[in-house]
């Protein structure tokens, strides 16, 4: 920006007041139409370090069914990532990376330019992430995701994102970053304006309306309305052409008549204020289609057997409905079975059991009438276990078994060779699954799995019995994973630990590995929004997660297949393997802590006590713990002594 000399201050106070508070602005190009594997930075001309603010508006597409990827804005200061934000590796919600990364609950969305304001502040170490903030109130006392930070030095912006073969577009404008004490808060404009900025598939009939600034007191408002012209100067289309409204404490409002369907309207409030007119913002907002739009599909759900379950939809000129039922994720109306009565936006099942459990969709009656998306029901129950009593049996006790073959593509049949039933070592029952995959034992599959087992984002607990000695590598224990999916969940050996992952999101578990029996359980709860950790029946790790499930690959025990279609195994387990179990709930501590009990005859030290007074370590505090205070009594470290 141009300075302007001191002989034109006198008489331009007030436009060089305008310009000065620009000077810490820094501007940086769009940067659009990043895919596949890239890596793409911007000199921003200067060193920026304290407290500042990258100001963004972001688009991502192509996100539904990509893979495990990562597309990110990246603050740099030479080769190093001072902070970052964007999709992180397999995340389906806002995240920041800042030497790992943290999760927001605030979803991707495909095809939505996103206003993103990320604050960098190396005065306190954390670097904060806004999601479409209001820029013209104050700054929030709390952002949307936070994670520390070790510097806040840089020098650049870049956009990098991968692996090859990723599908992920994204598009970068409007980038502004305020430095040297400016803030991209505070703005003069008007507050809360409906519809906002973008908006979609807006009522005919709305109203427009807004609030009044924080920061000045308006006199009046100068209104623009148009359709189909953002620069209001296509008299064709004039609506509304600087029309003066009167404040309105606290709302005011404009009626702009009905609109036509499927139509962008352009609009803007200017604000008179003390003799200034501050011009507004162009807002958008596109108005609904005449044919049926679904706003909201229905969400599946795990209850109680015996409890009623409640699916409902949102649509748009909607003229009718019909509930159906499905036995895999795909709405079909030609195959799937019509609910008979079931006719409105909700459907709600009572005394819900198993034989109740599948797929839940309605069909949307109207212009373009659709289906929705598909909403999976379950109950809480055991779905499998597998305790390799000489077999390979699905032992859950219900009417629906999933029994494992053994899969090995070098072997026809490798139960007795590399893969075997030990009666000497098990841990419960008569016998437990020994794995030798340093002989190619190959792994347990389950076939026909490939639609099910994938409740995991309702609530969901896998237990397994492992012993085992080798730390050489990863090795699977029970999960549905492949590479040709980004939605899994697998609990796995670490090279001594244990692992538990659910999409994006793992824990990790202590060692495992010195050839003893030990009790591994991994988690999902959605009320807690966790993945968590068991071993030996004490939660050893805990982290957020927002799962989003539908993994089509088949379920797995003691491998992994890294690529379903050559049938490449991965990850193959070694040692022996017992009581292997899926459960569709969140097992409390409790039954955790009792499955343990129930196998090894140990107490768990579960609750919280007056740990402090227990002397001897044994999680209660009684009189042993006073005979160890007694005996201490009186006793002293001090020199010189009393």
């Amino acid at each position: 920006m141009m300075k302007l000399s001191w002989r034109l201050f006198s008489s331009c106070m007030v436009l060089a007041l305008a310009a000065a508070s620009m000077a810490d602005v820094i501007q940086v190009p769009d940067s659009t139409g990043h895919t596949d594997a890239y890596n793409v930075s911007s000199d921003l001309e200067t060193s920026i370090s304290g407290v500042y603010y990258v100001v963004a508006e972001v688009t991502y597409s192509n996100l539904e069914g990509a893979p495990a990827v990562y597309n990110m804005v990246e603050v740099m200061n030479g080769g190093s990532i001072s902070g970052s934000f964007g999709q992180a590796w397999a995340a389906t919600t806002w995240c920041i990376y800042a030497g790992g990364k943290t999760v927001s609950s605030i979803p991707l969305q495909d095809g939505v330019p996103t206003l993103c304001v990320y604050k960098m502040d190396g005065t306190s170490g954390t670097s904060s992430l806004w999601i479409n903030p209001n820029l013209y109130d104050t700054e929030p006392a709390t952002a949307d995701v936070s994670r520390g930070i070790s510097s806040s030095e840089a020098n650049a912006i870049r956009f990098r994102g991968g692996n090859a073969g990723n599908p992920v577009v994204m598009d970068v404008r409007n980038i502004e970053i305020y430095y040297n004490g400016e803030s991209p808060f505070g703005k003069v404009g008007v507050m809360n304006a409906i519809p906002a900025k973008g908006a979609i598939d807006v009522d005919r009939d709305i109203d427009l309306s807004w609030e009044a600034p924080v920061t000045v007191t308006p006199e009046d408002y100068q209104l623009y309305f148009r359709a189909d012209d953002p620069n209001f100067a296509d008299t064709a289309t004039n609506i509304v052409d600087g029309a003066s409204v009167a404040p309105v404490d606290p709302t005011t409002s404009y009626d702009v008549g009905v609109l036509d369907y499927g139509a962008t309207y352009y609009w803007k409030v200017d604000i008179v204020a003390g003799g200034v007119t501050y011009e507004g913002d162009v807002l958008s907002f596109t108005t609904v289609p005449q044919s049926v739009v679904i706003e909201q599909d229905p969400a599946g759900s795990t209850v109680a057997a015996g409890a009623d379950a409640t699916f409902t939809v949102s649509a748009l000129n909607a003229t009718g409905y019909q509930w159906y039922k499905s036995d895999d994720p795909v709405a079909d109306t030609s195959t799937d079975t019509a609910l008979t009565g079931q006719t409105s936006a909700t459907l709600t099942l009572t005394n819900v059991q198993q034989e109740d459990e599948g797929w839940y969709f309605a069909y949307v009656d109207g212009i373009d009438a659709t289906a929705t998306g598909t909403a999976l029901l379950m109950t809480e129950r055991l779905v499998a276990r597998y305790e390799f009593e000489n077999n390979l049996n699905d032992t859950n006790g219900s009417f629906e078994t999933w029994p494992g073959t053994v899969y090995d593509p070098n072997v026809a049949d490798a139960i007795g060779t590399g893969m075997t039933y030990d009666g000497q070592n098990a841990i419960q029952g008569s016998y437990a699954l020994s794995f030798d995959n340093l002989n190619g034992a190959g792994l347990v599959q389950i076939a026909g799995s490939e639609d099910k087992f994938n409740f995991y984002p309702q609530g969901m607990t896998v237990c397994a019995w492992v012993k085992t000695d080798f730390t050489d590598e990863y090795t699977a224990i029970v999960g549905k994973n492949a590479a040709s999916t980004p939605e899994f969940w697998f609990l796995r050996k670490t090279f001594t630990g244990s692992m538990m992952r659910a999409d994006g999101t793992f824990v990790f578990g202590p060692e495992i590995t010195d050839g003893q029996w030990h009790f591994v359980v991994g988690q999902y709860d959605p009320q807690a929004g966790q993945v968590k950790i068991y071993t030996d029946g004490v939660l050893s790790a805990a982290s957020d997660s927002v799962p989003t499930g539908n993994n089509t690959s088949m379920l797995t025990i003691g491998g992994e297949m890294e690529d379903a279609s050559d049938g490449v195994l991965d990850l193959g387990y070694n040692g022996l393997m017992d009581d292997v179990q899926i459960w569709s709930k969140v097992l409390t501590p409790e039954e955790i802590a009792q499955q343990y009990y129930d196998v090894t005859g140990e107490q768990i030290c579960l609750y919280e006590y007056a740990s402090e007074y227990d002397f001897n370590g044994d999680c209660k505090v009684d009189m042993a713990d006073f005979a160890a205070f007694a005996q201490g009594w009186l006793s002293t470290g001090l020199y010189p002594g009393l």
